[in-house]
């Protein structure tokens, strides 16, 4: 498979938009106080008058934060929908070395040294403590403790959203092959920008039925006698 080299564009190029650095600050802004506003107090969520009820909606700004990457990642792949196939090594890689060398060292030290990461006692409880298990500790190691109850937020507790990234990560580029080819298929630039349009829609209607789904096996019930 041939690169992007003759179309001018590497999937990996880390090329900053302007436009984009405000958002992230917004959601970098946002996660920090609504983090801080909940666990700053000894006894829990301090008290702020009428901002309590609208504080913990920041917490929207992981989700601006996984809508950036999702279009910052698939950006330069529609640009080159248009040429050869994609070749992902160089993605995948660029990747790996933005997360895991750092995690995996924060991980052992609060693991290992610290004894602060989460651990879940024989009730299933969360709490903080060392992590010594192997299997325990390579299961968070590889973002996999998200998919069992009794590893639920071991090891680091906010490296869910790391795991969310990675299955993202390892999605995309299946996703890209779907776009490319039916862009090989499209006769015409409406049908080029449809297929290139193809994996946002599937996200989309996974999402959707996912919520269904959720809603429909788990119901909230909706207390009426007040």
């Amino acid at each position: 498979m041939r690169r992007f080299r003759n179309l001018g564009v590497t999937p990996s190029s880390g090329r900053r938009l302007p436009g984009i650095e405000g958002l992230r600050a917004l959601a970098a802004v946002s996660i920090l106080v609504v983090h801080t506003w909940a666990f700053a107090g000894p006894g829990g969520q301090p008290s702020l008058g009428p901002l309590r009820n609208h504080l913990a909606d920041l917490a929207y700004g992981v989700t601006l934060f996984f809508t950036l990457s999702g279009f910052l990642l698939y950006r330069p792949f529609v640009g080159a929908l248009l040429g050869a196939r994609p070749n992902f090594g160089r993605y995948l890689r660029n990747r790996a070395l933005q997360i895991l060398p750092a995690y995996w060292a924060i991980l052992l030290l609060c693991a290992l040294v610290l004894r602060s990461a989460h651990v879940r006692g024989p009730g299933g409880e969360l709490d903080n403590g060392a992590l010594t298990d192997p299997g325990l500790l390579l299961r968070a190691g590889l973002f996999v403790q998200e998919y069992t109850p009794s590893t639920l937020q071991i090891g680091i507790g906010p490296a869910w959203s790391l795991a969310v990234e990675v299955v993202f990560y390892v999605t995309l580029p299946l996703l890209v092959l779907v776009a490319w080819t039916l862009t090989r298929r499209a006769g015409t630039q409406t049908g080029r920008i449809g297929a290139a349009l193809t994996p946002a829609a599937l996200l989309l209607i996974v999402g959707l039925a996912g919520r269904w789904t959720t809603g429909w096996s788990y119901p909230v019930s909706v207390d009426t006698s007040a």
